[in-house]
């Protein structure tokens, strides 16, 4: 648990949260989508994915963008 500034609590931190999001997504898609064709998909390397998902690597918006259009969903990863 993290304790925000206000005394509050939260369960995880902003880059789990995003990690938690694209494992959530990646695993909810019809075949159970591996890193390796999300890589060939958002066009980044399985490691870079991996690290972003795990909370290793920052997401930076080119990616967020790019998992949004894989995923269908909006601007999610970009608001995240």
């Amino acid at each position: 648990m993290t304790v925000g500034t206000q005394g509050l609590e939260f369960a995880c931190s902003a880059l789990e949260l995003y990690g938690t999001e694209l494992h959530r997504h990646r695993h909810r898609q019809l075949a159970r989508m591996s890193l390796d064709r999300l890589s060939g998909i958002v066009n980044y390397s399985k490691t870079h994915l991996h690290g972003v998902e795990t909370g290793e690597r920052l997401p930076l918006p080119p990616i967020s963008e790019k998992l949004d259009a894989a995923f269908g969903t909006g601007e999610l990863f970009q608001g995240l």
